[in-house]
């Protein structure tokens, strides 16, 4: 069951935070719920970044120390990881290096101030351009990205004729790169991929822009190509 709490939020907020309990990360504008504790993740074990230990799975243990854990050290000890950049970064670098879905979905789900923020690995569809001015695609690829996960949304469809804030088509134009991210395990809204440009108080960059119009950095040229990457078939 969720229940909604009038309170302004007392967690570190991620970027974009006013004190009305409102939040526009990657560009949406979301309000903030509590849950209570059955709406906590389920899935491939937790561990919370400010004890570093396991909170609804068992993990594995070293013979000399405490449970093992996926947290990065950039992370732990912080309630929220968009107060430290170098987190947001060590956080995307930990989903890359799985190179299949099957990994990328397993890994750990890690949790920051008692679940307020849940980050897991999500299966994204990459498509790449040889030549963003004609959107002459050159290869569609899955990639494990890491992201937000929402417990308020379901995946749903970021490629339809009616795309949100929330379900769309991220750019990286340096890498002339359009990627849908992928969902989570239980089926929920994941918002990313994260990366140093999510971190509070990062100047805008043209990575994880979103592909509609009206929002800030404006969408740059490359999102003119969604149709194409939405279209483009791929090996999951």
């Amino acid at each position: 069951m969720k229940t909604r709490t009038e309170e302004t939020p007392k967690l570190p907020l991620p970027p974009n935070v006013d004190y009305a309990g409102r939040f526009t990360l990657f560009g949406r504008s979301l309000q903030v719920l509590t849950f209570v504790a059955a709406c906590q993740p389920t899935g491939p074990g937790s561990t919370d970044a400010t004890t570093g230990m396991s909170t609804d799975a068992p993990t594995a243990t070293s013979s000399d120390g405490p449970p093992a854990t996926e947290m990065p050290a950039e992370c732990m000890g912080l309630d929220s990881p968009f107060l430290a950049a170098d987190c947001l970064v060590a956080l995307r670098d930990r989903c890359l290096e799985s190179t299949d879905e099957t990994a990328c979905t397993a890994r750990e789900t890690l949790l920051f101030a008692d679940g307020g923020y849940i980050i897991r690995c999500g299966w994204a569809k990459v498509v790449t351009f040889a030549d963003p001015a004609t959107c002459a695609i050159e290869s569609v690829a899955g990639r494990c990205e890491a992201g937000l996960e929402d417990t308020q949304l379901d995946c749903g469809n970021r490629c339809n004729d009616g795309n949100s804030l929330q379900f769309s088509l991220r750019a990286d134009v340096s890498g002339a790169e359009l990627i849908e991210m992928g969902c989570a395990t239980n089926g929920n809204y994941i918002d990313g991929p994260l990366g140093a440009h999510a971190a509070v108080g990062a100047e805008p960059k043209e990575f994880g822009t979103t592909c509609i119009d009206g929002v800030k950095p404006p969408a740059p040229p490359l999102c003119d190509c969604a149709p194409t990457a939405c279209g483009a078939e791929w090996d999951e």
